[in-house]
């Protein structure tokens, strides 16, 4: 517990300090957005969740950035410090993360919505021996919608597959089946309430289906029949972007509990090709 309120404090300072920013990196399901070209969103955060094994794991400080790179097209990065806490399988021990990168592509615009696609690929950096990641390499592949409906509310929708590396058998795969419905809704308390102002309703479900039952995130980073909700708030603050959630799983094989903070800034980039 010392080890989490220091990871949170640190993530604060820099936070605010540094002034770093994202638009919607909170949640697990991707939007139908992307970064405009000249720009870059960064984001730092801590997030915690207690895992099927009931040990604790603190993913903190995070850090994120996405670059614009297209008119509908956005590549990013994400990085992260894990600490692991009352395992029945290891000890307690803080160390790397892992490394991904994303590219996110959103070509088509129809009456019917936004359509796109999603790469995710993991680079293992954690360390397998301390029960902070699986030493093998996964590719995630995304398909997502979006659309607003009664103008203010904003929906998304994910589907795909999770090639995921089996650490308990050489040259060996897990192809999960992912899913996830998110949304985002600005709420209006009517004049006077500046602290109401910007500010918005984010909520989503999101699940895998799968071969393996994983316990923790040294077996996988997703396990069958998962399925959680997550729900919070975001609001636009004057140099940077503020939001908080909370999680419950809907499932036995889902973490029982989970939040997530992040603080996020978009800047602008030169643009070398003006004239």
């Amino acid at each position: 517990m010392k080890r989490f309120f220091s990871l949170l404090s640190l993530s604060a300072f820099f936070c605010v300090s540094q002034a770093f920013a994202s638009e919607g990196l909170i949640l697990s399901t991707l939007d139908d957005t992307t970064a405009p070209v000249h720009q870059v969103t960064g984001q730092i955060g801590v997030a915690g969740e207690e895992q099927v094994d009931q040990s604790t794991l603190i993913h903190g400080p995070t850090f994120d950035a996405v670059f614009g790179i297209g008119d509908w097209a956005e590549a990013g990065i994400h990085y992260e410090i894990l600490s692991l806490s009352d395992s029945p399988t290891f000890d307690d021990d803080t160390g790397s993360g892992d490394v991904r990168l994303r590219l996110k592509a959103v070509p088509l615009q129809t009456d019917w919505g936004r359509f796109g696609l999603a790469v995710i690929a993991k680079i293992p950096s954690a360390d397998d021996g301390k029960g902070l990641g699986t030493d093998e390499a996964d590719v995630v592949l995304k398909g997502l919608w979006g659309t607003h409906l009664f103008n203010d509310l904003h929906v998304f929708i994910n589907l795909g597959a999770a090639i995921q590396g089996d650490p308990s058998t050489n040259s060996s795969q897990d192809d999960f089946f992912l899913w996830g419905v998110g949304a985002e809704y600005p709420l209006s308390f009517g004049e006077g309430c500046s602290l109401c102002e910007e500010l918005w309703l984010i909520g989503e479900f999101e699940g895998a289906v799968g071969p393996e039952d994983n316990t923790h995130i040294a077996e996988g980073e997703f396990t069958d029949s998962e399925a959680e909700f997550r729900a919070g708030l975001m609001k636009q603050l004057p140099w940077f972007k503020v939001a908080a959630t909370g999680s419950v799983g809907l499932t036995d094989e889902s973490p029982d509990w989970g939040f997530r903070i992040t603080f996020s800034r978009t800047f602008d980039l030169p643009n070398m090709t003006k004239e």
